[in-house]
Parts: structure tokens; sequence; C-alpha cells
């Protein structure tokens, strides 16, 4: 039997969820290109291994983050729903376009090779609006808030359907082509790398956000914050500080862990124990 207790604290749980993921998937409006440094609403963090500079994407376009101040990348004011550094200046994002260009409303898969400077269109113009990607240059998987289908290339140009339903962000095994997935109500799922992958759900605190580093870790973050870590990916977990606010994007790397929440970035060097405002 439930305790009242836990029913109470799972309503709370989704219904934060369910609002994270209707932030997420709700329209944006496109953006007029114009002058300024504010970046709005962060939907994605990434460092380029080039020389460890980190990158938030955001409503407002691509920023570069140097001494705890945002600076404008690139002309562009795109709404970069999905960002991922996939190598040395060799980004890949989503999202919708500048108004003052002539892009489909929906950017689909757009590929930068000089670190965001400029943008070419690589796959699904019109049709994709990536809400979340991750993986490398070689395996991609991402969430098409479109058609609200999980998506795998190999390529960046050909796409294969895995799976339809509401996702909040997904995140790819180093190393493999095995990743996970949350949902608006906290679910884990893990899938493999085949192109027809059944879901199989994992064991986790409710997360919203995800990252798969570097020997078997993984980091989470619940809607409301709270970060967890599992060292053996997925299958144990323990519970870490928390962010200063409701979150909005994770990246972590060799070079830091970092993490937006309304609209401010925060970096931890302590694992995830305590966070300190960034930009």
């Amino acid at each position: 039997m439930t305790h009242p207790r836990h029913i109470v604290g799972t309503v709370a749980t989704s219904a934060l969820l369910l609002m994270a993921v209707a932030a997420c998937s709700q329209e944006s409006p496109q953006i007029e290109s114009k002058s300024g440094s504010a970046m709005g609403h962060i939907h994605g963090l990434g460092v380029d291994p080039s020389d460890g500079t980190l990158y938030a994407a955001s409503h407002l376009g691509l920023f570069r983050v140097e001494n705890g101040a945002p600076r404008r990348v690139g002309e562009a004011w795109h709404d970069l729903m999905g960002f991922l550094v996939i190598g040395p200046s060799h980004f890949v994002a989503s999202g919708h376009p500048d108004l003052a260009s002539d892009l489909p409303k929906h950017l689909g898969l757009i590929e930068s090779i000089d670190a965001g400077v400029t943008w070419t269109p690589a796959s699904l113009a019109g049709q994709a609006d990536f809400h979340a990607l991750d993986g490398t240059e070689t395996f991609l998987v991402g969430y098409n808030g479109v058609s609200s289908r999980l998506l795998v290339t190999r390529d960046r140009k050909s796409w294969s359907t895995v799976d339809q339903r509401p996702i909040i962000d997904v995140a790819s095994a180093p190393g493999s082509r095995d990743y996970l997935a949350t949902t608006p109500t906290g679910e884990l799922l893990r899938y493999t790398g085949a192109r027809e992958s059944r879901a199989r759900t994992v064991v986790a605190p409710p997360l919203a956000y995800i990252e798969w580093a570097p020997e078997d870790l993984v980091v989470g973050l619940s809607a409301a914050g709270e970060v967890h870590v599992s060292r053996d990916a997925g299958q144990s977990w323990t519970k870490k500080g928390s962010l200063p606010g409701a979150p909005e994007a994770l990246t972590v790397t060799s070079a830091g862990w970092y993490a937006a929440a309304e609209g401010v970035i925060f970096e931890s060097t302590d694992a995830g124990d305590t966070w300190s405002r960034l930009a």
C-alpha cells in the first residue's frame, strides 16, 4: 500500500516535470535579428574540446561564456531548442530560425564546423525541431518535438524512428550506442543502439535532465533541481546537492559540470555537491 505522503510527493514531482516539458515543447516565436547579449531561456550547454570554452544555446541565439559573461556567437538569432558539441569546433543544433533568415520555421538538424559562427542545414529542414540531442559525429539520438518521435542517425542525414512518446532529455553512452531518455513523468528509459529498440525502464529517482559521461558516470537533475549521480551506468543512485531553481540544461565533461536554471548558468567543482553562479 502506498503511503498518502508518497502519493502527494509523486503528484508534485509529476506536476513539476509536466511543467518542464510543456515549457520545452511550446513552440517559440521566430526571433528578429538585432544586437544584444541577453540569452533568455537556456536550452543547451556544451564544451568545445578544442579550447575548453563553454557554450550556451538559448532562445536568443548561441553564446560563448567567458569570464562569467555571455558573448554572442555569429549574427543569427536562432532559437536553439537543441544543441550539442560533437567535436572540436563542430556543433549540431535545432529549433526555430532568426526571422531575418529565409529558413523554414523548423530548422531540422543544422550543423556548424566553425564553433557556431555559421550554420548549414544537415537534414529534416522544415520537418524536425529537436528539443534534445546527444551522441557523437557517428551516432546521434534526438527527440523531435514536432512528431513526438525519438530518432537515431549514423550520418546526420537519414534518421530512423525508435520510439514515439513525450521525452524531455536524452543521453548517449560514450563508446557505445546505448542511450537514456527521460519522460514528463520522471521515468528513466534505456535503449540499445538497434534501429528498432524497445525501451527498458531503469529504476532511478524522478529525473528531467540527464548526462552520460565516461566511466559509467550518469548525472541527473530532477524537475526541482535536485542532483542525482550514478557511477554504475544508472544501476544505483546517490543524491548530491541542488540547483537554486528549476533546471533548463546540463552538461558534464572533464572540463567541468555545468547546469542552467532559470536563465542562470551554474558550475560544480565537487561532483554535484555544491553549485556556484557562473554567468
